[in-house]
């Protein structure tokens, strides 16, 4: 049987509201000229099933292209971003995340660990690709929660990787009988990435 084929999708460019929660943050003007422009890279890659996480700014990354390729978008709760804070972070936000790669258990109280997030993310995608074997699926997701994923499956992602993340971004695993593989690279995504 042919590998699955999963193309991870980073959101567009967002625009953080924080008199919204988080999940409900939607996409900056530009984050929706980006996600338009993912339509034809997205298409070309012959996409047969589309998952998001609940959040808008990802659901609005994709819905594009799932209206040009005709296919529903399925909502998987546990694509979501990884909860770092419950009222933003501030000056705080990357030394909090820095600390959070270093130290895989910390957590600021209520929050997401980066161990969290692993034993949620990590079981979540392969769950999709086990569902759909020999298929080509395309998932939207965040930033933190998909560079989790990637170490997991590629050693060589950590702090640094993530932070060079662009948004939108684009990353090929192929799942074989061998498990989940990745090149190490990333997608050329040609749009304005932010």
């Amino acid at each position: 049987m042919a590998d699955t084929v999963l193309y991870l999708v980073r959101h567009a460019e967002s625009r953080p509201d924080f008199t919204l929660p988080e999940a409900d943050w939607p996409l900056s003007e530009r984050g929706h000229s980006q996600a338009q422009e993912l339509v034809p890279v997205l298409s070309a890659l012959k996409i047969d099933v589309l998952y998001s996480s609940p959040y808008v700014r990802a659901m609005d990354t994709i819905k594009p292209v799932a209206a040009r390729l005709g296919i529903g978008i399925r909502v998987h709760d546990d694509l979501r971003e990884r909860e770092l804070s419950k009222h933003g972070l501030g000056d705080a936000f990357w030394p909090t995340v820095q600390r959070s790669w270093a130290e895989r258990d910390f957590a600021l109280q209520g929050c997401e660990s980066y161990n969290d997030c692993q034993r949620r993310i990590v079981p979540a995608i392969h769950g999709i690709a086990a569902a759909h074997p020999g298929r080509t699926i395309a998932l939207a997701s965040h930033g933190n929660a998909l560079a989790v994923y990637l170490e997991h499956v590629h050693g060589s992602f950590g702090y640094e990787r993530w932070r060079a993340m662009r948004n939108p971004d684009l990353f090929r695993i192929a799942y074989g009988s061998a498990g989940a593989r990745w090149d190490g690279v990333q997608m050329p995504t040609s749009v304005g990435v932010a």
